[in-house]
């Protein structure tokens, strides 16, 4: 068992159509281990961007992950390297954060505030468009705090669902997977109606 605070071991990235599959079907567990395949490669590219003990390196490790794994959900799979696509993100978020300090030294960078932006040609064109990435940012931005939060503390902080369990004050652990499939169901639908109202 993993303990609290404690990442999930990382895995092999052969087993990623199978993960997207299973997270595309709704399996519990899924997202975890889609993030544990991916957080390795992520973590890297932000950590050679900002440094390892740059103070937005963790938060913009996880928020890439975040990204990538609604992008996945919404698309109900995905075609081509993944890992390749996470670092890609991650790299963006990077370069955006930098150019912001650089224009606003002294003001905070605002979470997911012009994500995924890059100062030359976007190599997310060959994933999908801008006006798709908008409304994702967008979604995830709307999501409520509780469910931003759950997911943040069960597949990208590490917790364990027994002791998000114990946190939480409820009483089986299946009550923390399903507050979890109804996030990211809420997640999904929110992406699908922005989709809807941005479809000519």
């Amino acid at each position: 068992m993993t303990s609290p605070g404690a990442h999930p071991p990382q895995e092999d990235e052969s087993h990623l159509p199978a993960i997207i599959a299973a997270l595309v079907a709704g399996q519990p567990g899924a997202d975890e281990r889609l993030c544990a395949v991916l957080r390795q490669p992520v973590a890297a590219a932000v950590s050679a961007f900002l440094g390892p003990d740059g103070t937005e390196t963790d938060d913009i490790a996880q928020e890439s992950l975040v990204a990538v794994l609604a992008y996945v959900t919404q698309r109900g799979g995905f075609e081509g390297n993944l890992v390749r696509f996470a670092v890609t993100v991650a790299r963006n978020r990077c370069r955006n954060v930098l150019a912001w300090h650089r224009r606003r030294p002294h003001v905070e960078i605002e979470p997911l505030a012009e994500w995924i932006a890059a100062p030359d040609k976007d190599p997310l064109e060959a994933y999908g468009n801008e006006q798709v990435m908008a409304v994702l940012r967008a979604s995830l931005v709307e999501l409520d705090t509780a469910c931003r939060d759950l997911l943040r503390a069960l597949f990208l902080g590490g917790e364990t669902p027994e002791s998000m369990c114990s946190r939480l004050g409820l009483t089986t652990v299946r009550a923390v997977y399903y507050r979890r499939e109804n996030c990211l169901k809420s997640l999904r639908n929110i992406v699908m109606q922005r989709l809807d109202e941005v479809r000519p």
